[in-house]
């Protein structure tokens, strides 16, 4: 927990907290994924790099998952169903 705090902490950029985590070793593969998920919170869509997700098997159907996902939420906030 603590390499997932420090390379989300000391870098600027979803990219560079993805790769500083990536680089750390041990079990990199685990702290990597669990920094792309907290530093793509943080960065949104936007601050991850357009040819990585170019590279991103069924983008499309992830977009139009999430897009879906975010109007439920919107439409249920004033019902606190959230």
């Amino acid at each position: 927990m603590q390499s997932i705090r420090w390379c989300f902490h000391q870098m600027d950029s979803f990219a560079e907290a993805v790769l500083m985590a990536a680089n750390l070793g041990d079990d990199a593969d685990t702290t990597t994924a669990i920094v792309g998920q907290v530093a793509g919170a943080y960065y949104g869509v936007q601050g991850i790099p357009e040819d990585w997700l170019r590279k991103v098997w069924m983008r499309e159907h992830i977009q139009s998952t999430a897009d879906a996902l975010m109007q439920m939420g919107e439409i249920q906030k004033g019902d606190r169903f959230i």
